[in-house]
């Protein structure tokens, strides 16, 4: 019990320790802004990747045209 009330304040300390070695510059209401626009730009890019497969095919098209 007493090792994990440490190892909780350990880590506590180690964060205001950065925190305060980092300066203002940081905000952690930005970081959280910035990595969810992060993560649903790359759903977004995933999801219409596999829905329209555009790329694919024209590269496929530029590389083995179909000759008459």
């Amino acid at each position: 019990m007493r090792r994990i009330r440490v190892h909780k304040w350990m880590v506590a300390l180690c964060t205001v320790g950065m925190l305060s070695l980092t300066g203002c510059g940081i905000s952690l209401q930005e970081a959280a802004q910035a990595g969810i626009f992060d993560f649903v730009a790359g759903t977004i890019t995933e999801t219409l990747s596999a829905l329209v497969p555009l790329a694919d095919v024209v590269g496929d098209c530029l590389m083995n045209p179909i000759l008459p």
